[in-house]
């Protein structure tokens, strides 16, 4: 039996162009070892504890009664100073009592303060002669308050409406009361036409009158609200009549003021305006002039 020879092993084959070889394989990336992220313990801390507060200490107990008079006003300096503010309550009291309203509680002018009646004459006074201070109120009624300062002595003094002829004859004076160098003196209480004697049981230089005046307004009947104060004082006559006559009148209503004499109807304008009051000072014959006001009450 014949042996066959082994069979011989086959040539590569060579690629024919154009046309695809066996697709050649890539080695396998390596992987990187993974590595365990072990996670942090989630349990919470602890939290640090407050400091203790310490308690409350308890109030003294107050006493049951009212403390002594002794206690409470200490011993040497609080008891002087209780007694000092007492005294200052009682002497304030009686310096409201003996003060009156200024302006009345419907805003408009009001009676004069008592204190115009004291002992100390107003700084508008002249050295000699006389001072008239007149409020207008609402309902037409002047409040005056008039100064005599004589250069000589006076025993007495006549007071009467102004001797014009545009001043009627029903006016009256009335509350009037007399102060002769700060001390009261007996008055008329109502001077009209005729007029009043005042006699000054002692000698004095200063002399005070206060009064209201009635009848005085003469209302318009065209201007609403418009009147004409025909005077806004009395005449006062004393023996030693020098210096010269200030006077000032106080209302928010005033318009203008006008002067007239005894001897001529027509007025003449005179006077200056201020802060919610007018000024004028007559000097020389025209001492006794009236003072007329032109006002709107409203």
């Amino acid at each position: 039996m014949t042996k066959k020879p082994p069979p011989r092993p086959l040539a590569p084959r060579r690629p024919t162009p154009g046309r695809p070889g066996p697709e050649a394989r890539l080695p396998e990336p390596r992987q990187r070892p993974v590595e365990r992220v072990v996670p942090p313990d989630p349990s919470p801390q602890p939290l640090p504890q407050p400091s203790p507060q310490p308690s409350p200490q308890p109030l003294p107990e107050p006493p049951s009664g009212p403390p002594s008079l002794p206690a409470a006003l200490g011993d040497g300096g609080g008891r002087w100073a209780v007694l000092a503010v007492l005294l200052a309550v009682v002497v304030l009291t009686y310096v409201g009592l003996r003060a009156g309203p200024g302006l009345g509680s419907d805003g408009a002018a009001g009676p004069a303060p008592q204190d115009a009646l004291g002992t100390r004459p107003p700084a508008t006074l002249p050295a000699v002669g006389s001072f008239v201070e007149s409020r207008i109120g609402a309902d037409g009624r002047v409040h005056v308050v008039q100064w005599v300062r004589s250069g000589t002595p006076l025993r007495g003094l006549d007071l009467g409406l102004p001797a014009v002829p545009t001043v009627s004859r029903s006016v009256r004076a009335v509350d009037v009361r007399v102060t002769a160098d700060g001390r009261p003196v007996p008055g008329p209480g109502t001077v009209g036409g005729p007029g009043a004697h005042v006699a000054l049981p002692d000698a004095a230089t200063t002399v005070a009158i206060r009064y209201t005046l009635e009848g005085l307004v003469e209302r318009s009947s065209s201007a609403r609200g418009r009147a004409l104060v025909q005077a806004t004082a009395l005449e006062v006559r004393y023996g030693d009549r020098r210096g010269p006559t200030r006077v000032q009148v106080v209302s928010p209503g005033v318009l203008s003021l006008a002067c007239v004499d005894a001897t001529s109807t027509l007025p003449r304008p005179c006077g200056s305006p201020g802060s919610g009051r007018w000024n004028v000072e007559l000097r020389g014959d025209a001492r006794e002039d009236a003072v007329q006001a032109q006002v709107d009450l409203g």
